[in-house]
Parts: C-alpha cells; sequence; structure tokens
C-alpha cells in the first residue's frame, strides 16, 4: 500500500515507531494535566491557586527550555529521554497513589507539576531533535508536519480521554 506523500515519513519504520509512541506519550500527558488541573479545583475550588497550579508548570518550562536543548545536543538524545520518560511515569504512579490513598493535598500536584514541567523542558528538545535521525533529509519537512499533528492530536484526544476517566473510574485512573 502506497501512503500519501505527507505520510511518506511514516514507512519508515523507526519513525513510524518513534511516532506512535510519541502519541501515546502526548496524549498521557495530556491526561495527566487534565486530571491534575481538574482534581485541583475539586480539591480547593479556588481559581487562584488553579492560577499557581499552571504557573507551576510554566516556570520551569520558560526557565529550562534552552538548556534542555543543550543538553539535547551534548548527550545520546535516545538515553536522555529514557530517563526523562521514566522519570514522568513514576511521577503520575505517586500522584495517582496520593489520589488512591486520599493523601492528596493541592501542594503535591503543585509540586509533581513542577517535576514533570521541569522534566519535559528537558524532554521535548531530545524529542523533537530525534526525528533528522529516523528519516532521509528529503522527507524531513513532512516529519516536521507529522510531529506538529502528534501535538494537535494529543491536545484533542487526551483531555478527552481524562474526561472519560474521571467520569467512569476517578481522577486517580
Amino acid at each position: 500500500m502506497r501512503l500519501p506523500r505527507g505520510l511518506s515519513p511514516l514507512r519508515h519504520r523507526d519513525l513510524a515507531l518513534y511516532w506512535s509512541a510519541q502519541v501515546i506519550s502526548q496524549s498521557g500527558t495530556f491526561i495527566e494535566v487534565t486530571a491534575t488541573t481538574y482534581l485541583l479545583y475539586a480539591i480547593t475550588s479556588s481559581p487562584v491557586l488553579l492560577g499557581i497550579g499552571g504557573l507551576t508548570r510554566a516556570v520551569p518550562t520558560l526557565a529550562l527550555a534552552l538548556y534542555g536543548g543543550a543538553l539535547a545536543d551534548r548527550v545520546d538524545r535516545r538515553r536522555l529521554l529514557l530517563w526523562t520518560q521514566i522519570a514522568q511515569v513514576v511521577t503520575s504512579f505517586v500522584l495517582g497513589t496520593l489520589v488512591i490513598t486520599g493523601a492528596i493535598q493541592f501542594w503535591h500536584i503543585y509540586v509533581i507539576g513542577f517535576l514533570n514541567a521541569t522534566l519535559s523542558a528537558f524532554d521535548a528538545p531530545a524529542r523533537n531533535s530525534l526525528y533528522p535521525s529516523l528519516i532521509p533529509r528529503s522527507e524531513f519537512q513532512n516529519a516536521v508536519t507529522l510531529n506538529s499533528v502528534i501535538f494537535r492530536l494529543a491536545t484533542l484526544v487526551g483531555p478527552a480521554i481524562a474526561g472519560i476517566l474521571i467520569a467512569t473510574v476517578g481522577p486517580a485512573s
């Protein structure tokens, strides 16, 4: 089967696997952000504290993204991605455990959001810089477009899945 020109980079096995994994990972990130935002408001009923929650995610991203890019240029990107993804799974597991046990406090959400945003500041540049090593140069423009699709797809699907999970099994899921 021949893929349309815009999807041609997905003919390359490594890129297709990586792209699929990124759709899942980025959707998971938006599921987590949506669930923690819901949870923060459910715990506090405060728009101000909800805004501070967003700020705890924004500050590390803005402050550390350039350092994350510099680090991604100097170390093995795959290893950096592996460690940032593992750390984000651990923080999500800790958060889920706090919710399940009823021990969750609003500041836990701040700390975990701050940690995840810090990890993302190092994860995103490494993730984006892997594309050139996965495909021929002639397909790079289409791969960049497909990378944008990941973000758009995750912002659409992630919150929807979070809403369904929250409504059916609760925010700890």
